[in-house]
């Protein structure tokens, strides 16, 4: 949906800090930058970021997929088990069929007991409230990032990521909240107006099904366009 002109910075289980500092360190200046807010307590993955900006570390890159950033160890076992499990489901399909050929799978929910108990751990560790110290450090910290892209021509946009709305207002999600709304307000700061109170539905409370992500992503897309 987004096309050849976006550039994707997000890493699986990683923050918003990892992008910006890969951005800083190739002193890159991209003309549009979408922020995400919902991220701003995880740490820069700074392995991954010197990673990426190691020159000779691109060269290997180059000469082999597995130095790649989806080639890491955690990534490369990830995928190879969803490959594994998805050829399995798929060859007894198509046994089930005849032998016929499949047609793609509906996204499936989750089995109702899994889903409670990643609930629970989700209310358990957004029910924490932040160090208010921490919290703002590290507002101040992205505040001066994305005001030095901003006085260098790049329009900057942030953006909620809507979640299960039972988690939305637990401690960490209304700390940040609170915090990046003050430090960017909207009369100052773009922001690209997510109605957060929305029927958007989750597949484990945290990340969108992929119909609903699809939407957020053609509303990243059309305000891209509007800011060119």
């Amino acid at each position: 949906i987004l096309g050849a002109g976006f550039v994707k910075l997000t890493f699986p289980a990683g923050g918003s800090f990892t992008g910006l500092d890969i951005i800083h360190q190739t002193g890159k200046q991209p003309p549009v930058l979408f922020v995400e807010s919902n991220t701003l307590m995880r740490d820069t993955d700074k392995g991954l970021a010197d990673d990426a900006t190691s020159p000779w570390r691109r060269k290997l890159r180059d000469a082999s997929p597995i130095f790649k950033e989806e080639g890491r160890p955690s990534n490369y076992q990830v995928g190879f088990l969803n490959a594994w499990v998805g050829r399995i489901c798929h060859g007894v399909t198509q046994v089930l069929n005849g032998g016929k050929k499949a047609e793609p799978a509906a996204e499936q929910p989750m089995d109702a007991s899994v889903m409670e108990n990643v609930m629970r751990a989700n209310r358990e560790h957004l029910s924490r409230p932040p160090s208010e110290t921490d919290l703002a450090a590290r507002t101040q910290r992205l505040g001066e990032i994305v005001d030095s892209l901003a006085k260098a021509g790049t329009q900057c946009v942030f953006f909620e990521m809507p979640i299960d709305p039972t988690l939305m207002d637990l401690a960490e999600p209304a700390a940040v909240r609170k915090a990046m709304a003050s430090r960017f307000p909207e009369d100052r700061y773009t922001w690209l107006g997510i109605d957060l109170g929305n029927d958007y539905q989750t597949s484990d409370g945290i990340h969108l099904v992929k119909a609903d992500a699809d939407k957020v992503t053609r509303k990243i897309s059309e305000k891209a366009a509007s800011l060119k």
